[in-house]
């Protein structure tokens, strides 16, 4: 779990790319069981931006950056417990980090204006190997407008589970969330990947005022963006969002629509390769992205929640982002739903998996104001381990897309910070 910083300001989808230039020869580190050092192999990564200035556009890799863009900040953390970091500025736009021990590597990147406000960040896990080693990371905060094959822009109706709904997607925005935090401890050295959240706004029309409030916009429960390197140059990615409302069916079953994509530690968990066909959503370039919207109708649910401080012992659940976050990995059990059933119903001619039944555990750690003192996630006493299972039966229809990246509107933005206030 992260503890984002405030913003409010805006920032477009740049690409950062970190070359490794190998082995750097090897570092000396402490044996904890003798007096006889051990060595470590280490490489070293250099990080280059391009800044706006002096009236020209900025540029990360082949991607544009808000003309605020001050400072980009990039830490790389080992498998030793090192600690590795470099600042790039207009002045200063290339940076080395060195003694980087050769395994398992975390890569956090954060841009800032010159007040040091935080403009966006991307988490990256994977491992560094001898020799070159190049990552390329797209960060993806701006706003998404639906495209045809042409990349004429193009809306999706999300009617196929009720043919009389008029909801229909034009774009979506994607934003930080507000605070950040990273604990180290929760680093999984045999997860090689990383998980970066934020906030998800739909826009286009026909949204239920009832669900949204809106009927031109409405507020997704968020957005997982994975991302994942194995060296010397394998580069993994997948978007995962959480739950769009949509309008009941005149019976009264619940409808819903999420982006589906299944994280790197995901993949070997599908019996049916194929199905991946379905569930592939993913950043294809630095200012696309192309995937599947998956339509739910759920005709039935059951869902349990169970709260344990970080010791094991029971705990009551914390009200604020307990709920939310139970949606978390449902694409996964979907993708498993629809494998299990190759060969006995494949997608209609609709687009659809008829009738799936999902059952699903999922846990993750959380954080609230736990020891009262005034402040979240301050103290290892905030932390909590929230574990949920889910019973479901239904449909699954799909509807493929393809999403150009763009500035982030000022309208968006004042809304990200109306919904932080509340």
């Amino acid at each position: 779990m992260r503890k984002f910083l405030v913003l409010f300001t805006l920032f477009l989808l740049p690409l950062i790319a970190l070359y490794g230039c190998g082995s750097e020869g090897v570092s000396i580190s402490s044996n904890t069981t003798g007096d006889t050092p051990t060595l470590t192999k280490t490489g070293e990564l250099v990080v280059s931006a391009k800044f706006p200035q002096n009236g020209k556009k900025g540029e990360i890799g082949t991607a544009l950056i808000d003309v605020n863009t001050a400072t980009i900040e990039v830490n790389v953390y080992d498998s030793s417990g090192s600690w590795h970091g470099v600042e790039l500025t207009p002045t200063n736009p290339t940076g080395r980090i060195a003694n980087i021990a050769v395994g398992p590597v975390y890569i956090d990147i954060y841009t800032y204006d010159s007040s040091q406000n935080m403009l966006d960040y991307l988490y990256v896990g994977g491992e560094i190997v001898e020799g070159q080693n190049t990552l390329v990371a797209t960060l993806i905060r701006g706003s998404w407008q639906f495209v045809d094959a042409n990349n004429a822009a193009t809306s999706i109706r999300l009617n196929k589970t009720y043919p009389d709904d008029t909801t229909t997607l034009t774009s979506f925005s994607v934003t930080p969330y507000w605070y950040y935090s990273m604990k180290k401890s929760s680093i999984d050295w045999n997860k090689l990947f990383a998980e970066s959240e934020y906030k998800l706004l739909w826009k286009g029309s026909g949204f239920s005022s009832e669900l949204c409030g809106y009927t031109e916009i409405c507020w997704d429960e968020g957005l997982s963006y994975f991302n994942q390197f194995i060296g010397p140059s394998t580069n993994n990615n997948a978007i995962d969002s959480q739950y769009l409302p949509l309008s009941p069916t005149a019976e009264g079953y619940r409808r819903s629509a999420f982006i589906a994509g299944t994280a790197p530690e995901g993949m070997s968990d599908i019996s049916d390769p194929d199905i991946l066909n379905y569930l592939n959503s993913k950043v294809t370039g630095p200012n696309t992205m192309e995937g599947n919207i998956v339509e739910l109708l759920t005709k039935s649910e059951e869902e349990t929640l169970t709260c344990y401080d970080l010791s094991g012992n029971p705990i009551t659940c914390p009200e604020t982002g307990s709920a939310s976050k139970s949606n978390k990995g449902r694409s996964k059990a979907i993708a498993k739903a629809i494998s299990q059933r190759a060969g006995k119903s494949a997608i209609d001619s609709d687009g659809c998996f008829r009738d799936l039944t999902v059952s699903s555990t999922d846990e993750w750690e959380g954080c609230a104001d736990l020891d009262n003192d005034g402040w979240w996630c301050e103290s290892p006493d905030d932390w909590f381990k929230v574990v949920a299972t889910w019973e479901w039966r239904g449909d699954a229809c799909v509807h493929p897309f393809k999403a150009i990246g763009g500035q982030l509107p000022t309208t968006d933005l004042e809304l990200v910070v109306q919904k932080g206030k509340k």
